[in-house]
């Protein structure tokens, strides 16, 4: 299962897993994206010089779409330990999520 990255770039500019994602398309993508999977979470990151508003109406909209939104920052990004394809960064979700799972 691939890991979901949200990337907020400045003047309202989405890109999901390194794609282009308008902004009144997220939610349905979302969906789509989550419908057949059982971990429903996305790492949130941005650039340095998005304000923190336009990160926030991100994060509102995915959280009605998913279970948990990873907000990653860049001194995370720094400090990540990568896997061998390449990607990082395991969320500390709660026990017993989600549940059914083991």
């Amino acid at each position: 299962m691939r890991d979901v990255i949200l990337h907020v770039t400045p003047h309202g500019g989405l890109m999901l897993n390194g794609e282009i994602q308008k902004g009144d398309e997220l939610g349905q993508r979302l969906d789509a994206i989550y419908a057949t999977r059982w971990s429903k979470h996305v790492y949130i990151t941005s650039e340095s010089n998005v304000p923190f508003d336009e990160v926030l109406r991100v994060i509102r909209i995915a959280a009605r779409h998913v279970d948990y939104v990873v907000i990653v920052t860049a001194s995370v990004l720094k400090r990540a330990t990568y896997r061998e394809d390449g990607t990082c960064l395991a969320p500390n979700l709660p026990p017993g999520y989600p549940p059914g799972k083991r």
